[in-house]
């Protein structure tokens, strides 16, 4: 089991404030391969500024960016955690190629997210995710699907995390 709190988000996304939508890894299941994060939307964040003043609602593309960067960071942790697979450089890009995901509910200021990100598979360095976005407070599903994606690093050379 890895401990994560010896690991800041922001040493391991290539995103920087305020484009981090993670504050924090809950979990990582070694098994499962999938990874729980959490993100508290606060009243003043950036992307709710101008979605309905009158009834803000947090904007789709917030959700999607939130489950890929837990994707990244399943990514890393499935590095971490076994020996077998080469280690890659914490900074590093997830980019999405592939996004299939269908909203259930809305996400809401105040509420907090669990981003659950789990490993299905692994084709010509494309990592394949089972997603979603779950509202803590009420248990209702925001947000579920799939993200398809590769990890590069930084400096260009496409890497895989997970093979």
């Amino acid at each position: 089991m890895i401990d994560f709190s010896k690991y800041n988000v922001l040493d391991i996304l290539s995103q920087a404030t305020p484009a981090v939508y993670i504050d924090r890894i809950v979990s990582f299941d070694d098994d499962s391969k999938q990874l729980v994060a959490e993100k508290y939307i606060g009243e003043d964040e950036h992307l709710l500024q101008g979605h309905f003043p009158d009834n803000p609602v947090v904007p789709a593309i917030f959700t999607i960016e939130a489950l890929s960067q837990a994707c990244h960071l399943c990514g890393f942790a499935i590095c971490e955690s076994d020996p077998h697979i080469p280690h890659i450089s914490k900074k590093s890009e997830h980019l999405a190629i592939k996004v299939n995901i269908r909203f259930k509910n809305k996400a809401n200021p105040k509420d907090t997210l669990l981003l659950q990100a789990r490993l299905v598979e692994v084709v010509n360095m494309v990592s394949i995710f089972k997603v979603k976005a779950i509202n803590k407070a009420n248990h209702k599903t925001v947000a579920a699907g799939e993200i398809m994606g590769i990890a590069r690093i930084i400096n260009g050379e496409a890497e895989n995390q997970t093979e």
